[in-house]
């Protein structure tokens, strides 16, 4: 197994926990996937992310939405 296509599974394992919705696992896979395409540019398939929820909380996590309500 190449270090590229080790890289594209750990993509896919970190998506899958991304859909899990749970705020703090969304916050640092996210971190790690930014570091993983860092680290290699254009060798990894950029994968389909769901949307954020519009309501203001960050993918449903709900544990760090601030209220701007006084």
């Amino acid at each position: 197994m190449t270090l590229d296509a080790a890289a594209e599974q750990c993509i896919n394992v970190l998506v899958e926990l991304i859909k899990a919705r749970v705020s703090y696992v969304v916050q640092e896979s996210v971190v790690v996937i930014k570091d993983i395409f860092r680290r290699y540019p254009n060798k990894c398939a950029r994968p389909k992310l769901p949307p954020a929820s519009r309501s203001g909380k960050f993918l449903g996590g709900g544990g760090g939405t601030v209220s701007t309500q006084a």
